[in-house]
């Protein structure tokens, strides 16, 4: 038989369906609310404790009082890690059960925070990852996207693990590793801020230098990318001449030229019982947070932000009804 007669027969005796990663719209679906919380991507090369500072970003922001300890972190990386740093004794749920509830309906934000778990000692909540890397072939993109955007909608910041792989279709033609891929390149391309996190040493800054690239290239504003060096030297000669070889292996494309330096310190035992992380490693990543946050909500802000006027330069109301007045 023809594909014609084929196609016939389907369309007489079945029922079309579309792709998976374009669902329709479900009836009644409540509409999606335009306030949406702030988003942080944390991402590196293995071993440069990308992790860590993921942790420390989510605990200064967990002791701002300004977002209520409304902050998240959540594991979306690959090859998941925050379940062991955290010592949690459960494997469940977590990313996975929270995608699924978003593949055909819309979750309430109560429903989004029931997936996490506290972590009192810090602030926040943790939405625990993938319980194995393999795992990212269930998760469908619509899916992922619709819980990222339930995240924002439940939370006012979400730290979010990812890996540095951010590779796409146009990149290597390769449809299956786009869709591996995606819970690192719809977080980073959605983020307010993208801490890159790097080694010291010239290993550690070239291997820095590449992601920041990549994630040039797939399309992350210059302007929200935050290189950070972690178990920086003390030497301010030393901290110079990486930064000015990041900025010879980069260019002149980030407004952060110099990387932020993360002071050695021994966080093994803070990690191991689960103890707040000293504040050398936490402030200067809230420091360097939230000029990023602030100056992408100035350019997002119409106009700027409200600017103080002289009194009278706006005019002045007249005593005379001029409707009265006029003939």
């Amino acid at each position: 038989f023809s594909r014609g007669e084929l196609l016939a027969a389907l369309e007489a005796h079945t029922r079309m369906i579309g792709r998976g990663d374009r669902l329709p719209a479900m009836a009644g679906e409540p509409p999606i609310a335009r306030w949406r919380g702030r988003l942080v991507a944390v991402t590196g090369p293995g071993g440069t404790g990308a992790s860590t500072a993921a942790i420390g970003a989510a605990q200064a922001f967990a002791a701002d009082p300004r977002y209520g300890r409304r902050v998240l972190l959540a594991d979306l990386a690959l090859r998941a890690d925050q379940a062991m740093l955290h010592d949690a004794g459960e494997v469940g749920p977590g990313l996975q059960e929270l995608v699924e509830a978003h593949r055909l309906s819309r979750p309430d934000p109560a429903a989004v925070v029931s997936t996490t778990f506290e972590v009192p000692a810090r602030g926040y909540r943790l939405l625990l990852g993938l319980r194995r890397p393999s795992a990212w072939s269930a998760l469908r993109p619509r899916a992922i996207d619709a819980a990222l955007d339930g995240l924002r909608a439940a939370f006012q910041v979400v730290i979010a693990d990812v890996t540095g792989d951010v590779e796409g279709e146009a990149d290597c033609g390769s449809v299956e590793v786009e869709e591996r891929n995606h819970l690192a390149r719809a977080t980073i391309a959605s983020a307010d801020a993208v801490l890159v996190v790097g080694a010291p040493g010239t290993k550690g800054v070239s291997t820095l230098a590449q992601l920041v690239r990549s994630l040039l290239d797939a399309g992350v504003v210059p302007g929200r990318l935050l290189p950070v060096i972690n178990r920086a030297p003390r030497s301010p000669r030393s901290r110079a001449e990486q930064a000015a070889a990041l900025a010879a292996l980069v260019g002149d494309w980030l407004p952060f030229p110099t990387p932020v330096p993360l002071p050695e310190r021994k966080v093994d035992n803070a990690i191991r019982d689960g103890l707040s992380l000293p504040s050398a490693l936490v402030d200067p990543l809230r420091g360097a947070l939230t000029v990023v946050l602030d100056r992408e909500a100035d350019a997002l802000a119409p106009g700027g932000r409200p600017v103080p006027i002289q009194p009278g330069a706006l005019g002045h109301w007249s005593d005379v009804d001029e409707d009265a007045a006029a003939p």
